[in-house]
Formats: C-alpha cells, structure tokens, sequence
C-alpha cells in the first residue's frame, strides 16, 4: 500500500508541471503604425465689401497636419503540445490461468475484493478476466517518421504493469516504458474512432517487449474505451518480483503473455494533428467539469468521527469526509439543452464516520448543472449509483464557487445509503473497517484540486 501511495504522490507531482510539459506557447510581434491628419480651414476677412471674384482671390486658408506614430506589440499564443495525456487506463485481460484467476472483472478494475489481499494467489476455476494491465501516467508526442507521415507518436507509461493472473511473479513491471504508436483515424470528430498499432519496451524492474493492436473511442470528457489484442514477452529476475511486491519466486522467470481485453481510461485525453494548431482557448469541450480531485469534509449522523481517536470524537463537527479521484462530468444534449450530464469517477470513498463507510469504483452519476453566475457561481443536483464494492444510491446536490481553473470550493448536501455485503476483506482496504452498511444525511464542505469547470460557451454544442 505504501509504494502505491509514493506512486500517487509521484504522478501528482508530474501533473502539477503539466502546463510546461503540454503547452507550445508562441510569441507574435507586431509594428502598430496610427496615422493621423488634421484638417484646418481659415477665412481671413478683410475690411470693406469687396467682390473677390476671378480678378481677387479668396482669403481661405487651409492647413493639414500630418501625424504618424508607432508602436510594438506583442501577442503570446498557447497551443497543445501533446498527442495524448492521461493518468489512468486499465483493462480486464484474457489469457491468464484460471486456476489463478484474479477475476479482475471488465476493464480488470472490478476483481473480488477477497483476492486483493498480498498474499492471495488467486481463485481456482475462476474467471477468464484473470488479470489486468495497469498503466499510470501516459504521454505521446507526435514522432515525425517517414517524411512527416501522419499519426505517427512517441511517447511513455510512467508505471506498467502486465499481471496475468494472481501470480505476479508471471507477470511483467515496468517504470517510464517508452512506445512508439501509428494510429489510423475512422472518425476525426470527436468522438475520435481509430484503429492503433503499438511497439513499447519495458526496462526496469522487468525487462520486457510488447505489441499490441486496438480499436480506441473517444476521448469525451477524458474517459476512452479500447479494445486490445496483443503480446507481451520478458524477464522477471527475483529482485523484480521483490520490487513488485511479491516473494513468491526463488529464481527469474521468462514470462510470455498472449493477451486480449477491453479497457477504460479516465483522465486521458488525446487530441488529433490539426488540434495541435488549435489554440487552447478556441478547442471544443464537451464536459462540464473535469478534474483531478474532490475531498469533503462532512458532519453526519455517525456516533463517532472516521478522523482521530474514536473515544474522543463523538462531539466532533466533522464526522467524516468524501472522496472523488478522476472525476467527469459530461453534457448531454437533449433538445438544444445540454444542462443535463451523465458522470463519473475512477474511485469514490464516502467515510460517513468511524462505523459507515463504502467505496465505489466507476459509478455512474447523473445530474443537472444550472449556472447562478456566469462566471463564479454554479449548483448542480445529482444522484450517484456505486454497483462495486460497494452498493449504494447518494442523492445530493453542491453549489461550487470557482476561484480558477485548478480550484474551487463548495457546500455539498445530501442522503446516501448502502452496503458493501460481506465486507471488503482485504488487507489493501482495511481503512474502511468493518462497517457493512452505511446511510443517513450529510453536509459539508469541498474543496477540487485540479478540477477544471467549463463555461457554456464553451462547450461544442453550444455552437
């Protein structure tokens, strides 16, 4: 659990220099020139009444000032620098032994929570999804092969992991795992349709080799779904499989991995070549809100806070707090109105005090975004339905004040109830105690990191 955490922190970190990472800025200079010419008129009148016709000429006097001024000025341009960004995709694989099978469940994010214990070696007769490929923090770049040819990138994983089944020593780990992509694009309009073909190398803490082929949709809102087929072959020393977690092998293992799935990525956004020419603030949206984390702090009507000694906490104001990791908002036009959107979240943990707490993973949300002001002030009402591990419905609704477009704070009010039957069972998610149902009312207060919310003018279908 710890080296998951240092991961985290890592991958945050990256992201927080994503402006200077993805961002081509370009700087026109420009010579302002204003010209300007007065015109005046004079009449001289002279003394006496006399006939100036052909013979005396008039006493008109006109006068022009010219003025020519200049001045430079500089205009700064901001473009996308990058092919794709995401932080994280995984996917449910076939081609693991059953008799291991971690039933790792579609999109290999959904495995029974018994088996995620370190020492669990999986569950005889089990699923066919007996893996998951994980990969956390994804960069690609366009890579200018075969004079300037289309859809040809580079790029890295910042962690991969290729578990086949339950027995991570027959699996393969790799740190910054550099991929060289050619995409074939069925659909430039997004959503984006492509089929892609792969090469990457793993070399540290295994030494490995994979190809792969997929069919991609999206990127709506950061969330994508791909199919893959694809194969994986390298060598695991024993020191590798120590890093990974893992002393179950006394010795190396050379590893080979036929493999096929479906998987989701959130958070991942990928841009076609002409988006790159694009500049930030004239790119088509289609989500509400986007972003990176959302924590609250609520006062419920648990017994006893989930912060701090329980013996002491049952007169705490804060009896518990929200979390909401990779979160997605997207809009849904319906009639010329595109104020209803359906979401969700890669994971969202509701501690509802020491004794009520769930988790879910993928939930689906759906809800009505109405905004109060047109720039600060926004409410929307929602309800959230979390199917794995735990089962709930949480009816609420957040009024969110933005201050930029990394942060912003709101109140958040509602009802959740559920349960997570047989409880979770595993050493990895032991924080949620042993709580199997959870319910009551909430209000608290949010804070969004890295949460970026739209304007209506802003979305595509505004237009």
């Amino acid at each position: 659990m710890n080296k998951i955490i240092l991961v985290i922190i890592l991958l945050f970190s990256l992201l927080q220099s994503c402006t200077i990472m993805t961002t081509r800025e370009e700087e026109d200079l420009y010579t302002i020139t204003d010209k300007d010419t007065t015109v005046k008129h004079f009449i001289k009148n002279a003394p006496g009444n006399v006939d100036r016709g052909v013979v005396h000429p008039s006493t008109k006097e006109i006068i022009r000032d010219r003025e020519i001024t200049q001045r430079d000025s500089t205009v700064n341009r901001y473009y996308p620098d990058f092919i794709r960004l995401g932080l994280f995709e995984g996917m449910g694989l076939i081609g693991g032994s059953t008799d291991f099978s971690l039933n790792s469940g579609l999109f290999g994010i959904f495995p029974d929570p018994a088996l995620l214990d370190e020492s669990a070696r999986g569950a005889d007769g089990g699923s066919i999804l007996s893996g998951g490929i994980y990969r956390l923090g994804i960069y690609e770049n366009r890579l200018r092969w075969f004079r300037d040819a289309e859809n040809w990138t580079w790029g890295f994983h910042g962690v991969e992991a290729i578990i086949p089944d339950a027995r991570i020593e027959n699996g393969l780990l790799g740190f910054v795992t550099p991929y060289i992509r050619k995409r074939y694009y069925f659909r430039d309009d997004i959503p984006y349709v492509s089929a892609t073909i792969a090469v990457g190398i793993g070399f540290f803490p295994s030494q490995y080799g994979n190809i792969s082929g997929s069919i991609d949709v999206g990127s709506i809102g950061g969330v994508n779904l791909r199919a893959y087929v694809g194969l994986a072959a390298g060598y695991n020393s024993k020191s590798s499989v120590l890093i990974a977690g893992n002393d179950f092998a006394d010795e190396g293992v050379f590893n080979t991995i036929p493999y096929a799935g479906l998987s989701v990525s959130v958070l991942d956004f990928v841009n076609v070549v002409p988006e790159l020419y694009t500049e930030w603030k004239d790119h088509e949206h289609s989500s509400w809100k986007v972003g990176l984390a959302d924590i609250t702090f609520v006062n419920t009507n648990s017994e006893y806070s989930a912060l701090g000694d329980v013996s002491d906490s049952s007169t705490s104001i804060i009896k518990g707090y929200f979390m909401r990791l990779a979160n997605a908002d997207i809009a849904i036009p319906i009639n010329g109105n595109y104020n209803l959107y359906a979401g969700t979240s890669l994971i969202s943990l509701y501690m509802m005090g020491a004794n009520g707490n769930g988790i879910g993973v993928l939930p689906l949300r759906v809800g009505y975004w109405h905004q109060l002001l047109k720039d600060e002030l926004s409410i929307d009402p929602f309800i959230e339905y979390g199917y794995y591990p735990s089962s709930y419905f949480n009816l609420g609704a957040k009024l969110r004040l933005r201050f930029s477009d990394r942060f912003n704070v709101g109140i958040v009010g509602g009802y959740i109830s559920g349960n997570t039957l047989g409880g979770i069972g595993s050493e990895t998610l032991d924080f949620l105690g042993d709580a199997t149902s959870f319910d009551g009312y909430y209000i608290g207060l949010s804070f969004s990191l890295l949460d970026r919310i739209f304007y209506p003018e802003e979305l595509r279908y505004s237009e």
